[in-house]
C-alpha cells in the first residue's frame, strides 16, 4: 500500500520502472511521475495483480508500450479518481496498455498522452 507518496524519476532498462507490480497494491492520494524505462509500463508494470489507484497521478512516465501502465497476465487495475496524463509510450498504448486483463475507469481522465490514449480499454 501507497498512501501520500510520491514514486518518481526512476530509469531502468527493463518493465516497470516506477512499479512492478505481480500481487495487490492499492495507491492512494499519490503521484508515480517522470519514469522512464525500456520494455513495458513507465509508470506501472501489473503482471497477474490487482492494482486500485485511488485519487492519484499518473503522469509523465516513459515506456515502450503503456507509458503510464502496461497490464498482462489477467491483472485487475481500477483507477478510482484519479489522472492519467501526459504520458508517453514509444510504441502503443502511451497512457494505459491493456495487453491481457481489465482496466476499469471510474471517475478519472486519461487525456494527453502519447502516442495515444489506451489500448485495450473500452469506454477510453
Amino acid at each position: 500500500m501507497r498512501n501520500s507518496s510520491t514514486i518518481g524519476d526512476n530509469i531502468v532498462n527493463f518493465d516497470g520502472a516506477g512499479i512492478l507490480n505481480h500481487g495487490n497494491l492499492v495507491v492512494t492520494s499519490s503521484t508515480v511521475s517522470g519514469n522512464r524505462g525500456i520494455g513495458s509500463g513507465g509508470g506501472i508494470n501489473n503482471s497477474g495483480g490487482v492494482v486500485t489507484f485511488n485519487s492519484s497521478v499518473l503522469r509523465g512516465n516513459t515506456n515502450g508500450f503503456g507509458g503510464g501502465l502496461f497490464n498482462d497476465l489477467n491483472g485487475t487495475v481500477t483507477f478510482n479518481s484519479s489522472s492519467v496524463i501526459e504520458n508517453t509510450a514509444t510504441a502503443s498504448g502511451g497512457g494505459i496498455y491493456n495487453a491481457a486483463g481489465t482496466v476499469n475507469l471510474a471517475t478519472t481522465s486519461v487525456t494527453g498522452n502519447m502516442p495515444d490514449n489506451c489500448i485495450g480499454v473500452p469506454g477510453c
